[in-house]
């Protein structure tokens, strides 16, 4: 969790990601830190999971599980490749 500095990265990675939402689909601007979700992204060769925590991305419930207004839409899986990039480019 430290990697991403206690907080929902999904604007960091699409500036289009809209609102985080905290575990019981309410609208938050910040998401407490025992919110967050760890998203595991793999990448390169498939090989063990969940072993190197660069791969772990961190997100609100809402983009994570679909909370809110997004239920059934994981923002998660249908970003996954922008979340490689964004791994691959040093978290920036």
């Amino acid at each position: 969790m430290r990697l991403d500095g206690y907080h929902c990265r999904a604007n960091d990675i699409d500036p289009h990601a809209g609102t985080c939402h905290d575990r019981f689909g309410t609208p938050r601007t910040i998401v407490l830190p025992n919110d967050l979700e760890m998203d595991f992204v793999r990448r390169g060769a498939r090989g063990p999971r969940h072993t190197d925590p660069a791969d772990h991305v961190m997100l609100c419930p809402g983009h994570h599980r679909g909370t809110g207004k997004m239920a059934g839409y994981q923002w998660s899986t249908a970003h996954r490749e922008r979340m490689r990039v964004w791994l691959d480019n040093g978290r920036r």
